[in-house]
This record gives C-alpha cells, sequence and structure tokens, in this order.
C-alpha cells in the first residue's frame, strides 16, 4: 500500500508531498524536488572545480573584480527571520524577504538573484545615465526584433482607452500641442506615412531632416531664397515623387529644401520628372548647374548614411 504524506523543505520551507512504500526512504529526504535538482547541480559544480582548479582560476581572473558580479564575493546565505525566508542582498547587504524582494534565478546555488529588485532597478538606472548611447542601442535592437509585437500592443492599448470621452478630448489636446511645437516633425511624419501608404521605404529621420536645412543655410536648395525673406516659407519636398514609378521614397538621397508659395518652386514642380522641370524653369545651363549642387548633396548624404551604418 502507497501512502501519501507531506513534509517542509529545510531549505525553501516550502512543503510537499511524497509517497511512503518506494523502493527509497522517503522519510530521510529533507530537501523538495526543485531543491534537490539544485543541489545536484552545485555538487557537479563543485567536482567540476575539484578536478580543474586551473579553468577554475583562469575563469575567475577574467571576471570583474568590483561591481557585484556572479562568483567575484561569497555566496549569500538564506536566512529564517520571524518564520520568514530572508536573504542578504548582495548589495546594500540588508536581509529582505526572498517572496517579494528578490527576482528567481537558476545561476545561484539558492535559486535568487544576489542583488534585490530594488538595488538592481537603482543600478539599472545608473547604468542608462552613463551610457545612454548603449541604452539607446539596446532599446531600439529590442524594437526591431518584436516591433510587430509593440506596435499591436500599442493599438490594443490605444483602442482600449478610446473608449473613455475624456481620454478622447485630452487626446486631441495633446496631439493639437505636439503638432504646433513641432511642425517638422510633424511634416516629416506625414510623409513617412504617405511613403508607407504607396509601399515604399521611409527612413528618413529627423536628425537628417536639421542636418538637411544646415546645409543649405535654411534656404531653397533650387533658387536659394531664405526663409522668412518676403514671406517665404520653406518646406519638405520629394525629389521624385511618390507617384513616379521610380521614386525611392521617403529617404535622405530622395528629401530637398524648397519653397512654398504662389510662384514657387515647391507650387510650380507639384508631381514632375525634377530635370525637365529644371530645364523648362531655368533654362539648360542653369539646370544643369542645378542638378549638380543637388546631385552632390543626395553623394554626401548617402556616404554618411553608408558610414553610420558601418559603425
Amino acid at each position: 500500500m502507497v501512502t501519501i504524506l507531506s513534509k517542509t523543505c529545510q531549505a525553501c520551507g516550502s512543503t510537499f508531498r511524497f509517497h511512503v512504500g518506494g523502493s527509497l526512504d522517503p522519510l530521510a529526504a529533507e530537501h523538495c524536488p526543485a531543491c534537490n535538482k539544485k543541489r545536484r547541480g552545485r555538487v557537479s559544480a563543485e567536482r567540476y572545480a575539484i578536478a580543474h582548479p586551473d579553468r577554475i582560476k583562469a575563469k575567475n581572473a577574467r571576471r570583474p573584480k568590483t561591481g557585484g558580479k556572479p562568483g567575484t564575493k561569497p555566496k549569500e546565505a538564506l536566512v529564517w527571520l520571524e518564520g520568514v525566508l530572508h536573504k542578504i542582498c548582495g548589495h546594500c547587504h540588508v536581509p529582505k524577504p526572498v517572496a517579494t524582494a528578490f527576482v528567481s534565478s537558476t545561476r545561484t546555488p539558492d535559486g535568487f538573484q544576489n542583488w534585490c529588485k530594488s538595488c538592481k532597478a537603482q543600478g539599472l538606472r545608473i547604468s542608462r545615465t552613463t551610457n545612454p548611447d548603449k541604452t539607446r542601442e539596446q532599446r531600439r535592437g529590442t524594437y526591431v526584433r518584436t516591433q510587430a509585437k509593440c506596435l499591436q500592443r500599442s493599438r490594443d492599448q490605444y483602442a482600449q482607452q478610446a473608449l473613455d470621452p475624456e481620454f478622447r478630448k485630452t487626446n486631441v489636446q495633446r496631439v493639437a500641442t505636439w503638432r504646433k511645437q513641432n511642425p517638422l516633425k510633424k511634416k516629416l511624419a506625414d510623409m513617412r506615412r504617405d511613403a508607407r501608404k504607396a509601399g515604399l521605404p521611409d527612413t528618413m529621420t529627423h536628425e537628417q531632416v536639421v542636418f538637411l536645412y544646415q546645409y543649405w543655410h535654411f534656404a531653397c536648395a533650387i533658387c536659394g531664397q531664405e526663409e522668412g525673406l518676403f514671406g517665404v516659407k520653406l518646406v519638405l519636398d520629394h525629389w521624385v515623387a511618390l507617384a513616379d514609378p521610380h521614386c525611392p521614397g521617403t529617404v535622405v538621397t530622395n528629401m530637398i529644401l524648397m519653397c512654398n508659395g504662389p510662384g514657387s518652386c515647391n507650387t510650380s514642380k507639384i508631381g514632375k520628372d525634377p530635370v525637365v522641370w529644371l530645364t523648362q524653369r531655368y533654362g539648360p545651363r542653369k539646370a544643369a548647374a542645378i542638378m549638380k549642387k543637388i546631385t552632390t548633396y543626395f553623394a554626401l548624404v548617402a556616404a554618411r548614411e553608408a558610414t553610420v551604418q558601418s559603425a
């Protein structure tokens, strides 16, 4: 006859069940199956260290001496305080409950990370502040890997929030304020959306737009009129229109700065072929000079983009 009994694990304090009447003596078991599995792994690691001391020494030499990394300090022991299992944090050295203050880990003998949650969060905040470029690159890589999932989560969240009339009212005001404060970013976002609708690349960034304005000295790339002079306004324009079958999209090698208004370059060009339009508007000689300047700019930004991607 097999009898099922319960027993308290001496390592983690949890209650586990076992069968009486098997080939082994279960009454002699002092740990639950999960703790036994961790203990077996620890015993294997100790046997490996005894058999290969030179490898362990070389491995520890490659590890940093500071910073609280695993293996650079003695393992913290679990302690019982007022009937609750605690662990001493390896950073603040304060005993805290393992159930609420620590994250589980399979790399430590006791099954919990060496740092508590608050110390881990503080370390991550300091790392993000001191290494903004690395943090930005990591976040961008994570977003690229999970882009579809992130977009779907954002859509679901917005759809849920849109049911609230107060949120819709606040969101309309927020969007209107942002568009008023960031007209250049709004224009770029609209042009990128148009490119996506046409199934074309939309890799133009705000930093590239800023460089575009600085390169042309805040003036029209065709006629040279400066913004604000006689009410002239500058706008971003596709050098090869989106309706053209050969349009590369909203990319840095297809965006140009042009004046906008009655009789302006942008109004005159619309969706015409750029070379034909230049020749009709300025004549062959001046059109060739303007085309040379624009071709030089496109070659420059293409080289800058290649350098950034290779880095």
